[in-house]
């Protein structure tokens, strides 16, 4: 019912000899994952039977350490349930990758380690000429780097999609095309609390309510860190540009 192949069920049981006999058939995948996602490493990893990822490790060497679930691969399977030396036999075969890896909660496989002696031995085995404290350090920083850059092209995407959809020119400036209180616009925008019991129009509202939010732009964006602008991604430069040309059309406006 779970998709669990021979290979799954072997390395579940911890069936050694099963394992090898299966592992020695032509054609047979080793990768092969259940209904879940989780692969017989996997399995493996997480119930602590040691030889049966030692039989894989040596006689399957397309093996995919970095599979995962949710950001679970197997070393996070591993520490994350106490399994040491597994996981040491999969650093001495995937080496300083495997530790890079985050779950869907953000973790690395070294947050499950509580003992410091452990995690010192562990990362020893990747031959990082580093400080686990360092690493870990770094790890963070390019984590919280590609948060932001992910960030920046969702708002940048939402921003054009913004343009598109209330019909707004390259300068941010309204298009007359479809809006029959065009010359009220102004006053709409100064006092959206007063003429919206007025109107009718539920375009025009939209707009009032859009065109105040844009208002507030440029003293939005001089509360922006001032670390943004220092050697920003692709993604949260263009972001930057975007909300400064659209500060200057918001000023031209008012």
């Amino acid at each position: 019912m779970a998709g669990e192949t021979a290979l799954h069920r072997a390395c579940i049981n911890n069936q050694v000899e099963k394992l090898i006999l299966l592992l020695s058939l032509p054609g047979i995948d080793i990768n092969v994952k259940d209904n879940a996602g989780w692969t017989p490493l996997h399995e493996a990893c997480n119930y602590g039977n040691t030889v049966c990822v030692q039989e894989i490790l040596q006689r399957c060497p397309e093996v995919d350490l970095l599979t995962q679930v949710d950001g679970v691969t197997p070393l996070h399977d591993a520490l994350s349930n106490g399994h040491v030396e597994i996981g040491k036999l999969l650093l001495q075969h995937g080496g300083p990758v495997l530790l890079q890896q985050r779950n869907a909660k953000g973790e690395l496989p070294l947050d499950y380690v509580v003992s410091p002696q452990i995690k010192e031995e562990l990362f020893a085995i990747t031959k990082i000429e580093d400080t686990v404290e360092n690493f870990h350090a770094q790890a963070e920083k390019h984590f919280q780097y590609q948060q932001l850059e992910f960030g920046s092209f969702l708002l940048s995407r939402m921003l054009l999609n913004f343009c598109s959809v209330f019909d707004l020119s390259s300068e941010f400036i309204l298009a007359s095309k479809g809006l029959t209180y065009l010359n009220e616009l102004p006053m709409v925008c100064k006092s959206h609390k007063e003429t919206t019991s007025v109107h009718t129009d539920w375009l025009l509202d939209i707009y009032a309510r859009n065109i105040k939010t844009l208002q507030k732009l440029p003293h939005i964006l001089k509360e922006l860190p001032e670390n943004l602008k220092v050697c920003p991604g692709v993604h949260t430069e263009a972001l930057m540009i975007t909300l400064e040309m659209m500060c200057r059309s918001v000023t031209e406006f008012s």
